[in-house]
């Protein structure tokens, strides 16, 4: 892996992905870091994302069309909320799913990411008859 040059743009996305746990895009990023950094380019923000993941530092999950940001790298799963859209962290390790999987699949299956679709605690709490 290439060395990367720590940059204090870099490092204020870095720092606002290790703040949150809401799974932010990158043009959510961009609009908290702008208010430390206001010359900040949402270019910049995309770059720094992409070198972040390529470094192991921050993850992205895809759900619905939309990339989002996650600085926790562990192995877990995620729900998408189908109320509010939120994206949270359910800490399941996702392995046990590709086990069982490579147990059934004759083919080669190295990482999967697993996301649930439902209601997140809050939204459950307003609508329970979903």
């Amino acid at each position: 892996m290439k060395q990367i040059r720590r940059s204090p743009q870099r490092d204020a996305i870095y720092s606002y992905l290790c703040s949150v746990c809401s799974h932010p895009s990158a043009e959510e990023v961009h609009e908290n870091v702008k208010t430390s950094i206001p010359r900040i380019s949402l270019g910049t923000v995309y770059r720094d994302l992409a070198q972040l993941e390529e470094m192991g530092m921050i993850k992205t999950v895809a759900c619905g069309g939309i990339v989002r940001y996650d600085a926790k790298t562990s192995a877990h799963c995620h729900l998408v909320c189908s109320g509010c859209g939120a994206v949270e962290d359910i800490d399941i390790d996702p392995s046990r799913f590709s086990d069982s999987a490579a147990k059934l699949y004759p083919g080669s299956i190295k990482s999967c990411d697993v996301i649930f679709y439902g209601k997140c605690t809050a939204c459950s709490g307003r609508d329970v008859s979903s």
